[in-house]
């Protein structure tokens, strides 16, 4: 079991039909913690089990900042709390979509590890 923390920093929306535009947020929003009685825009309360999804909404308001249903794309910081003895890994991908051949973050005993990346977003999330 590991506990998971995702931090938005900005969102890529498309201003007209020419393209996405990068908003960044005014502050980074805390959109998911695992840990109990940290999160704050979330109500998941528990670390994640090995072999196991959770999804969550991408497109919200907390903490007075918007992430619009417009947005596209989110540049998140996702950080793994590793306190258990497994190794693992952390696949962010949209909702509906196949899980990616690749990880976001490979994790081993007792780490904590970071990694910002970009993620697209699914029409319903």
């Amino acid at each position: 079991m590991i506990d998971v923390i995702i931090d938005v920093s900005g969102y890529f929306a498309p201003p007209s039909a020419n393209g996405l535009y990068f908003h960044p947020l005014p502050k980074p929003v805390r959109m998911l913690d695992t840990r109990p009685g940290q999160g704050n825009c979330d109500t998941v309360s528990n670390p994640i089990a090995a072999g196991s999804s959770l999804t969550t909404q991408a497109r919200i308001t907390c903490e007075g900042v918007t992430i619009p249903a417009s947005a596209k794309a989110i540049v998140v910081n996702a950080t793994v709390v590793n306190g258990s003895g497994q190794t693992g890994y952390l696949t962010i991908y949209p909702a509906g979509g196949q899980v990616p051949l690749a990880a976001n973050i490979i994790y081993f005993p007792g780490q904590i590890l970071s990694n910002a990346f970009t993620v697209g977003l699914s029409s319903g999330v």
